[in-house]
């Protein structure tokens, strides 16, 4: 009688698939501003500090006299028609409303195009051919109706350099901010947390 072989029974094989992990809300811990002069609430990081400033009298008919200062880069004001300000009639032809530097903001589900205003100061460099020294002031802002309004604005510092030419720092007060980049992502990031209580 032959010796009999057996073979190792082999499962059939079945794939794995990874459960993606989900990313962690940036947000968690960070604080919340409630107010009840204003009707929105947002979160925002210890990091940043919050400041309610009173606007001059008369700085501009139809505003709001309080704002809050949140951060170096954003401000956050009630709604106001923007367009009935003497603000806007004296300068509504600064108003770029398709401007491309700064990204949509998402709030609350709805996507948001920021408009845009500059001024610029400066003058030609002497010695540095093609290149100017001096500050711009971009201001991008956007209005929710019956909401809020809201405005991101900072400076760009312009100098020169005999090698490099033109250089363009952003900053604030005419102080270029090492840690710009991550202002501004934090900026979006407080924004996508913005949510009204009427």
């Amino acid at each position: 009688m032959g010796k009999i072989s057996s073979s190792p029974i082999i499962p059939p094989s079945t794939t794995l698939t990874p459960t993606p992990l989900s990313s962690p809300d940036p947000t968690i811990g960070w604080k919340t501003f409630s107010d009840p002069a204003f009707n929105f609430t947002f979160k925002y990081p210890s990091t940043i500090t919050i400041e309610k400033r009173q606007n001059p009298k008369g700085a501009s008919l139809g505003m709001p006299t309080e704002d809050v200062y949140v951060g170096q880069l954003l401000t956050l004001t009630s709604y106001y028609d923007r367009i009935k300000t003497l603000w806007f009639t004296q300068n509504s032809d600064l108003v770029d409303t398709t401007q491309q530097d700064l990204p949509p903001l998402d709030i609350t589900g709805t996507t948001y195009n920021l408009a845009k205003t500059n001024w610029e100061s400066g003058s030609p460099s002497q010695q540095v051919p093609n290149c100017s020294v001096g500050t711009a002031q971009p201001n991008y802002f956007v209005d929710i109706p019956n909401k809020v309004f809201i405005t991101i604005l900072f400076q760009e510092i312009k100098t020169c350099d005999p090698v490099k030419g033109q250089i363009v720092q952003e900053g604030t007060m005419g102080i270029p901010l090492d840690n710009f980049d991550q202002q501004l992502h934090d900026t979006y990031l407080i924004l996508s947390t913005l949510q009204f209580t009427n």
